[in-house]
């Protein structure tokens, strides 16, 4: 990804990435500073500082200095706004938390919302999350979730990646090819580094490799606000068009339509930052045009119940490929930034090494809660 070719264009200023996840501790060294004051929708204290290693690696990978070795996010200038929930919240729908904390995180301008957290049970999703997910799209913010980890075993469908309007990302392993472990499907739209990623472990005091389309969401999340800290003017519509031109798929060309495996590839946003990219329409969205037209037509039904629950349907993301970002920058491996080429992202061979090497793999299937990817 050449990080530090691009930090002399964009660190990330001026954009804040809400993060909903499990909590995050802001005392460690590389979140120091980088982030805002959020809120917790668990029972108890409101302020969110649990000290949850899974969205504390999350926080990191967008925002981290890499101080103290830590971790070194992508887009270390940016700023965090942690949105804490229980893990029954995801899959047991107790109170609707996601839906406030979409809502919150929009109150607060936030660009960004990052969840790396998933359900298979679309049913027990909260029913307001679709409605929070369009407020989302008309206030100009883009949510990225993670498409799972059950790629080798039933490959089952999860939410909230595969609800409309919600763009699904999946991982890629060290030589930039589709991670096995990562869900795939119709809905699928990009992908980034998930595999052998350092995170925090052992309550934050040290890291370990793991794999997971977490660590792949955060890095797209980073990615978005790199783009939109050089290009404030762009909507959303448009910050996500130049991401999928410009993404990378080893052999795919610019009429190639999405696969199961990475979507449109690998985010390479340096080629957006270097002006490879045409941001097209901003009142039309790359993936989801028609089903937000019918909601604009203001249908009785647009869709959303076969939607929900058929991610391949005309809302995915592979539906609408050829008229909405053709343009530009072809989707493939054109300049120098392949996609077989692992994440690098520089700042010392230690924060260099965190990042090459690892994710969040938490592949303990309960039917009963969600998880975290």
């Amino acid at each position: 990804m050449q990080a530090e070719e691009m930090w002399k264009v964009s660190q990330g200023e001026g954009v804040t990435v809400a993060v909903i996840d499990l909590g995050i501790d802001s005392t460690v060294p590389e979140l120091k500073g980088r982030m805002i004051p959020g809120k917790s929708y668990t029972r108890g204290d409101e302020n969110a500082r649990d000290a949850g290693q899974h969205g504390t690696s999350m926080a990191a990978l967008i925002a981290g200095s890499g101080a103290d070795s830590g971790i070194q996010g992508l887009a270390p200038k940016s700023r965090i706004l942690p949105l804490t929930i229980n893990e029954d919240d995801l899959s047991m729908a107790r109170g609707g938390s996601i839906p406030r904390a979409i809502d919150y995180a929009l109150e607060k301008q936030a660009k960004v919302i990052n969840i790396s957290l998933a359900t298979q049970l679309w049913e027990n999703v909260p029913r307001g999350t679709q409605e929070a997910i369009h407020r989302a799209q008309r206030a100009g913010a883009l949510v990225f979730a993670g498409s799972g980890n059950d790629g080798m075993e039933s490959n089952a469908t999860s939410y909230p990646a595969a609800i409309p309007g919600v763009i699904a990302i999946g991982a890629t392993d060290k030589e930039g090819k589709p991670a096995k472990f990562s869900s795939s499907g119709d809905h699928l739209a990009l992908a980034a580094p998930g595999a052998k990623i350092l995170m925090r472990c052992k309550k934050n005091t040290t890291t370990c490799p793991s794999n997971g389309t977490s660590a792949a969401t955060a890095l797209v999340s980073a990615s978005a606000a790199l783009i939109w800290a050089k290009y404030p003017e762009w909507t959303n519509n448009q910050v996500l068009r130049a991401l999928i031109q410009t993404a990378g798929r080893p052999g795919a060309t610019a009429d190639d339509p999405p696969n199961t495996r990475i979507g449109y590839g690998a985010v390479r946003p340096r080629l957006v930052l270097e002006g490879k990219a045409d941001p097209g329409d901003p009142d039309k969205h790359p993936t989801f045009s028609k089903y937000y037209a019918s909601l604009d037509a203001k249908s009785p039904q647009p869709e959303a119940s076969s939607q929900l629950s058929s991610p391949g349907s005309d809302a995915s993301a592979g539906s609408e490929s050829a008229s909405d970002t053709s343009s530009g920058t072809a989707t493939g491996n054109s300049g120098d930034d392949s996609n077989s080429t692992p994440l690098l992202i520089g700042g010392g061979l230690a924060a260099t090494a965190l990042l090459v090497g690892g994710g969040v793999y938490l592949h303990t299937r309960r039917r009963s809660h969600g998880n975290r990817l």
